[in-house]
């Protein structure tokens, strides 16, 4: 990608115009299951012979976002997701301050 096919202006609306805050990934082992119905224990989830689904979740002051899987492949990608919005200001404040430096 090209310097100047990088807008930066459009990058840091689309960050502004998130949710504020700290984003962060948690996970909620030996939560309750919810089965269309009725919300299950751990206990009650064992009896039945339920597989927990552990449900990920990206949280903040304003933002939740969930997903439930046991597939540990999605794991990294949703703390991208989670960490992005820190990120990202820091990155585009980089690339300004690189962008301004006189030429070597």
């Amino acid at each position: 990608m090209s310097e100047m096919s990088l807008d930066l202006d459009a990058i840091e609306q689309r960050w502004a115009a998130s949710a504020p805050g700290e984003w962060r990934l948690e996970n909620s082992d030996g939560d309750l299951w919810w089965d269309g119905r009725d919300w299950i224990d751990p206990a009650e989830q064992e009896r039945r012979g339920i597989k927990f689904v552990k449900r990920w979740r990206i949280k903040g002051p304003h933002v939740n976002i969930e997903s439930s899987t046991n597939d540990a492949h999605f794991v990294p990608d949703l703390e991208f997701i989670a960490r992005a919005h820190q990120d990202i200001p820091a990155l585009i404040a980089e690339i300004r301050r690189l962008r301004s430096a006189p030429p070597p």
